[in-house]
């Protein structure tokens, strides 16, 4: 079997049409590849999901009680059987007729990871063109390599590429099923120094489709706020650490090194504003002062359009003294500043 298509399912059952129909209109037999769907615990119906594994036998249905995406997307990779694996979230797409040439050329290449394109379109959009240059093709001898170079791709979408199933298990790669976010760019990072060879295609192939429903835009970002901030610092915390071990080492372009240490300090601003908007006082000082020990504030680089802001994070009596007073403004005054 050449490829495993594993998706995470959580209530998506208004999207879930488009995103399997987008997968069965491919160049590929379906002895060829395999659809396996995690339900991480809907609390909605799957109707129309079932109705898709029951008339495709290549479709596959697991289910587990709410874990998230790493752990459904881990859970799934136990019984993936493909030569090449690739993950794909429910509410977006793919273009047709082309997963099949991709896995074609990964498996002649012998590639670890093949990369190709991907959209952000709105949930209105839809896309009548889109690149189909397979000729033009770049080869990397590892993963490290394609990240030195620029635009030094260090972070990204687990959604845009194939990844050879014999590499992540010979590597022991799998997501960190404690991460609810950014698990994606934790996981990238690692993949990309654990591989070998890597091909990037110029082909449109994903469309990530921007919902205002979304988990990513509601739970993700605010009923499970702190949750949230604890990932990005887990990431951060890890960005640092590679940044550090690639410059001990050598092994990485000075290009690489400098954009890992702008996005350590855009990860310190995010994570500072966005617990300034939903977390206690108490909470914002007790981030500080941990983001103080681990010496990433006061954050020292500037930060593009948000210059301003990063001055007065970093005057502490000034920053605390308007987190007192945001806090004591009305729930409906302050969802209005948000």
């Amino acid at each position: 079997m050449k490829l495993s298509i594993v998706i995470p399912y959580f209530n998506g059952e208004q999207w879930i049409n488009k995103c399997l129909d987008s997968l069965l209109a491919q160049d590929l037999k379906p002895d060829d590849y395999e659809i396996i769907v995690i339900d991480d615990g809907s609390t909605h119906g799957i109707e129309a999901l079932m109705k898709y594994v029951n008339d495709y036998p290549h479709i596959h249905y697991l289910h587990q009680n709410n874990q998230k995406h790493a752990a459904a997307r881990n859970h799934g990779l136990t019984v993936a059987q493909g030569d090449y694996v690739f993950f794909c979230d429910c509410d977006d797409f793919v273009a047709e007729n082309v997963l099949g040439r991709l896995c074609d050329m990964a498996i002649e290449e012998k590639a670890d990871v093949l990369l190709f394109n991907y959209q952000h379109i709105k949930e209105s959009d839809n896309p009548s063109s889109f690149k189909r240059n397979f000729e033009d093709k770049k080869v990397f001898d590892t993963g490290l390599s394609y990240i030195s170079q620029p635009p030094y791709h260090y972070r990204g979408g687990i959604w845009q590429f194939l990844i050879r199933r014999g590499f992540m298990e010979e590597k022991n790669l799998k997501f960190a099923p404690q991460m609810i976010s950014f698990e994606e760019h934790l996981f990238f990072l690692q993949m990309m120094q654990a591989a070998g060879k890597v091909v990037k295609i110029d082909v449109d192939v994903y469309y990530y489709v921007k919902h205002p429903r979304s988990w990513a835009n509601l739970e993700g970002k605010i009923s499970n706020c702190d949750a949230y901030n604890d990932c990005r610092a887990a990431y951060l915390e890890y960005l640092t650490y590679t940044r550090k071990s690639l410059a001990l080492k050598g092994i990485a372009s000075a290009g690489l090194i400098e954009k890992m240490a702008e996005r350590e300090s855009k990860e310190t601003f995010s994570i500072i504003h966005n617990k300034f908007r939903y977390s206690s006082v108490k909470s914002n000082k007790d981030t500080l002062a941990r983001l103080t020990d681990l010496g990433y504030y006061p954050i020292t680089r500037s930060i593009p359009n948000y210059n301003w802001l990063r001055r007065i994070m970093n005057h502490y009596p000034l920053w605390m003294g308007l987190c007192y007073c945001y806090h004591i403004l009305p729930q409906k005054v302050r969802e209005r500043l948000i």
